[in-house]
């Protein structure tokens, strides 16, 4: 008799919780691949497409198993909902950017000007093939910005050009971007030093800065580990100064290009900034965040002397 009422056990509920529990090392280990370098981006995408689609598998299984408990008695509850629990927290960032995906347009290259976009040059040199492309911005894409990012606007100060780009690489080695290119300014970098990581000094010296009688001359050398933005025989624009720097999502680290064009005018300096991801076709609203943020750090160390463009 006690033969005959023994409880079956789950095998829905037992891979459902297996499953899960896999999926936290895995992705760790392509999170940490990701970051560190050791798998390379497609790769990274392609597994993060395999753990998604295990995500969806163990959900499911984890269904039959609460099923088979409520229909037959089998055993395995727990496991499903163990199983499920786990599986439902590693598919809500999945969920989140979906959402996003969703409700906002698919472009992938945001700037503050529309007009007159700054144009990257450093970011030409690394990028490789499978990345975007760096293409001129339509008039659609640009109208479909405007749209969806309004706050994403030019900035006007009334303070020097050097003073606006001391301000902005000390923003950029407080965020842990790496600067790749620099052009159209005196004050030196050497009160910004550059680790081999790319990102800020724990105690950087405290800024010199320096305002010429006349808009100087190109620098002939950067720091260790950037690159000049053009070549060095390139015309410089007069009164214009450009920083490009390479920023990096903040749990996987994918790569994206951002430069910032300070205009040097009568009365105070003008601030564009534009920022390209490098993979995928939709950046999920990322560079549209990323300029605000900046240009709103940028207001508070400026404070007022802040204006829009």
């Amino acid at each position: 008799m006690s033969a005959m009422l023994k409880r079956r056990q789950s095998r829905a509920a037992f891979w459902c919780q297996r499953i899960a529990v896999f999926l936290i090392p895995f992705f760790l280990v392509v999170i940490a691949g990701q970051r560190w370098g050791f798998i390379d981006t497609p790769s990274v995408l392609t597994l993060l497409g395999l753990g998604l689609i295990l995500i969806l598998l163990s959900l499911g299984l984890g269904a039959i198993g609460l099923r088979q408990l409520w229909l037959y008695g089998d055993k395995g509850g727990m496991q499903s909902v163990r199983g499920i629990v786990l599986s439902l927290m590693m598919f809500a960032p999945f969920g989140w950017f979906g959402w996003l995906a969703f409700t906002l347009p698919p472009i992938h290259d945001i700037t503050t000007d529309k007009f007159e976009p700054p144009q990257f040059k450093a970011a030409l040199k690394l990028r490789t093939k499978g990345m975007n492309e760096i293409e001129p911005l339509t008039s659609e894409l640009l109208n479909i910005q405007e749209t969806f990012y309004p706050l994403v606007t030019s900035r006007r100060y009334s303070t020097t050009s050097d003073r606006v780009f001391t301000a902005v690489i000390t923003l950029i080695r407080a965020r842990g971007w790496q600067v790749v290119g620099r052009v159209g300014t005196e004050v030196s970098l050497e009160s910004f030093p550059i680790d081999k990581e790319g990102s800020a000094p724990k105690h950087p010296k405290k800024p010199k800065i320096t305002i010429p009688a006349k808009r100087p001359a190109p620098p002939k050398e950067l720091a260790e580990g950037e690159l000049l933005i053009g070549d060095e025989n390139a015309e410089v624009e007069l009164g214009v100064t450009y920083v490009e720097a390479v920023a990096r999502s903040t749990v996987m680290g994918f790569p994206d290009d951002v430069i910032v064009r300070i205009i040097e005018e009568e009365d105070g300096a003008l601030v564009d900034m534009r920022s390209a991801s490098r993979w995928g076709i939709h950046d999920m609203g990322a560079n549209a965040r990323r300029i605000t943020a900046f240009l709103r750090d940028l207001d508070a160390a400026l404070a007022g002397v802040a204006g829009e463009g």
